[in-house]
């Protein structure tokens, strides 16, 4: 073969990627790419391909190893009875053993079912991975009914980053970054998307260590927010708070040259005092093939609790290397999966659904490598593909979702590409005190938007909080969107999609050779699970949905303390008090169903009054059972409510209230609403 078209083999081990689109022309963008690869210089725009399990580079193995059952440590699916603590014997019996593949039959394990013993799961462990009969119809359930927040959810500090089902750590990661200890100093300049850099010693250093590429230092914010300047009132960078962090594995040792397995992502330079820390995840760990269910029904509101923003998380991931979360389902879920301080995490084939969700996937706090791909978001989260708080290379590949919001939360990410993505809205949040949203290299490539309008975005408006340091959109197509030109890097073919259809996939090829099999082979898998129906859950809009009852005999006055001291009481502000005749009166039925009907109501009327609201309850005889009458009752009106019925917090509780054979009667003035909600015994099922 002549060294020409040698030359250009590696652009035609692209070209089945690029002809996807047959109606779309080849980037200018792209085209520049391969020709600075081939001429041997930094390229322009990153090479966004190294994120995923194994950089990437090769597939998800096939769990095998050592079986531990659950069942024979006490979990039995379908049996009503809790089987947290002997999922947790399954997995410490794993670990024990170096390793292990954890094992789930069909069926729905019941998990934190008492309101005064919630735990979470936790693989501290390698070489661990749960795998269950599938996530959908007929598969495995792990289904969390009562919520978490031990604390006040109205604490802003628990509204994102409450307790979990599952959690996957590595508990040397749980210290502060800046308490890690220091192996060295980098001594030499290096600039983005090298490898190598010099360090003052190596004698803690080896090839294939894990380490953190640690500053913190704002000259480092001030030079990858320039054009633009820094605030004053963004408090974590001008008060020299922000973390900056690489996480990289070493490939080799030169003297006191150390060059990482990737590349580096930031222009480092010595005067900006980097240093290299101790990082010691975890690896090879794994969850597949399981549906997550909660009991997140009311209607949701954004920042309104905890209950509403974080009691039904599902799975964090903190101090992981080359794991992965794939052919999941998350129903009924206020957060699915959250990932941080961890590199080459891929959570693929993922569908999340129900009711309304805060976070589909999110990546957060000092990631590198993570790739969220073949998302299917059908609950319309609030903080659709999610990122923050220092994340590196993250890449959003062939998501898709219901009102679903591209979302950069703040915390200063890094060289982000969302590619294939399907959305409704660019959507910036996060809190000023942690801008800008995003630094430099963030790319949205192929982005197809489904705004019911048409769309305009100036991505640097710090006093309307969208603070974006120059972006680069590629291919953006679907519903008309234009771009205040100043405040972007590049806007290429604005209004059609362009060739390669997905970047990620095209760099992947060209830096291998080939495009991996496994790209493929995740696509077909969507293409499978999509033609399957999920798992049934209960829907409040939907009569024949299966109700999941949980039935339980609890204490009323417990239940009111959490819904009235924790659950709505805001900022510090009192909005009910409560009274209950008897203190020790109980109610045998489904308590999640009891307190989210008391908590729609509760805040039917805290959204027209929120001060001197009351309820009260006493046992009463309901149709001849036992039974408890709630009396909910707002403060002074300052003017007359109308269409209170029709208002989805009322809807959505008579729709709760029935299932359990609970009645909801409206008492209404000019001055005053009143609901009288009777609740009887559950009768034997």
């Amino acid at each position: 073969m002549d060294s020409h078209l040698l030359r250009f083999m590696p652009l035609l081990c692209v070209l089945f990627v690029v002809t996807a689109c047959v109606d779309a022309e080849v980037s200018p963008t792209w085209e520049t790419y391969v020709k600075q690869k081939q001429q041997g210089v930094v390229t322009d725009t990153p090479d966004y391909s190294w994120a995923g399990y194994a950089r990437g580079e090769k597939a998800i193995p096939v769990a095998v190893g050592k079986r531990f059952d659950v069942a024979d440590f006490g979990a039995i699916p379908d049996d009503l009875l809790d089987d947290r603590d002997a999922i947790q014997k399954a997995i410490d019996a794993a670990a024990e053993k170096g390793g292990g593949v954890v094992t789930f039959h069909a069926g729905r394990y019941l998990v934190n079912t008492d309101m005064n013993d919630r735990g979470t799961i936790r693989i501290e462990s390698s070489n661990i991975v749960l795998k269950g009969a599938g996530s959908r119809e007929g598969g495995t359930i792990i289904h969390q009914i009562q919520p978490f927040g031990k604390g006040d959810p109205y604490d802003m500090r628990r509204m994102h980053l409450g307790d979990n089902v599952l959690l996957i750590h590595s508990r040397d990661e749980e210290k502060r970054l800046s308490t890690k200890p220091v192996f060295c100093k980098v001594t030499g300049d290096a600039g983005r998307e090298t490898y190598s850099l010099t360090v003052d010693a190596v004698d803690q250093l080896a090839v294939g260590q894990r380490v953190y590429l640690y500053a913190m230092n704002r000259q480092v914010i001030d030079e990858a927010v320039k054009p633009f300047t820094i605030h004053e009132d963004w408090t974590t960078t001008t008060q020299n708070k922000a973390y900056i962090v690489e996480i990289h594995q070493i490939a080799a040792l030169d003297g006191k040259k150390v060059t990482f397995a990737e590349p580096i992502r930031y222009d480092i330079f010595a005067k900006h005092n980097w240093e290299l820390r101790e990082h010691q995840p975890i690896e090879n760990v794994g969850v597949e093939d399981i549906a997550f269910m909660g009991n997140h029904w009311h209607p949701y509101k954004h920042h309104r609790s905890g209950m509403d923003d974080s009691a039904w998380a599902m799975i964090k991931i903190k101090g992981v290397a080359n794991s992965y979360v794939r052919r999941c389902s998350f129903i009924n879920v206020s957060q699915s999966l959250y990932i941080s301080l961890s590199s080459y995490v891929t959570a693929m084939n993922i569908t999340q659904a129900g009711n309304t969700s805060h976070h589909s996937p999110r990546v957060s706090f000092y990631t590198y490598g993570v790739l969220a791909g073949l998302i299917d978001d059908q609950a319309a989260s609030t903080h659709g593909p999610s990122l923050n708080a220092g994340t590196v290379g993250t890449v959003f590949w062939r998501w898709k979702g219901k009102d679903g919001s591209i979302d950069s939360h703040a915390g200063r990410p890094f060289t982000s590409l969302y590619d294939c993505v399907e959305a409704t809205c660019i959507h910036s949040s996060g809190g000023r005190r942690s801008y800008p949203q995003h630094l430099r290299q963030l790319m949205l490539w192929n982005v197809k938007m489904d705004a019911d309008k048409p769309l305009h975005y100036d991505f640097w408006m710090p006093e309307k909080n969208n603070v974006f340091v120059m972006p680069n959109i590629v291919g953006m197509h679907g519903s008309p969107v234009t771009f205040n030109m100043d405040h972007v890097g590049m806007v290429e073919s604005n209004g059609k999609a362009v060739l390669p259809q997905s970047l990620y996939e095209a760099q992947l090829a060209l830096r291998l050779g080939k495009l991996p099999a496994w790209v493929s082979d995740v696509q077909q898998e969507q293409k499978q699970l999509e033609s399957q129906p999920l798992v049934k859950f209960y829907d409040r809009n939907d009569p024949n949905s299966p109700t999941w009852f949980y039935p339980e005999t609890f204490n009323v006055n417990d239940m009111l303390g959490y819904l009235t001291k924790l659950s709505l009481k805001m900022f510090n502000t009192k909005l009910y008090t409560y009274r209950i005749t008897d203190d020790k009166a109980t109610l045998h039925t489904d308590q999640s169903f009891v307190r989210q009907t008391l908590y729609a109501l509760m805040n039917a009327i805290y959204q027209h009054h929120n001060t001197g609201n009351t309820i009260t309850a006493q046992p009463m005889s309901i149709n001849g059972k036992p039974g408890i009458e709630f009396v909910i009752t707002s403060g002074q009106l300052s003017k007359p409510v109308t269409d209170l019925q029709a208002d989805e917090l009322v809807v959505a509780a008579h729709a709760m209230a029935n299932r359990i054979g609970g009645k909801i009667q409206l008492k209404q003035s000019d001055s005053q609403i009143q609901f009288v909600v009777r609740i009887p015994q559950l009768s034997a099922q």
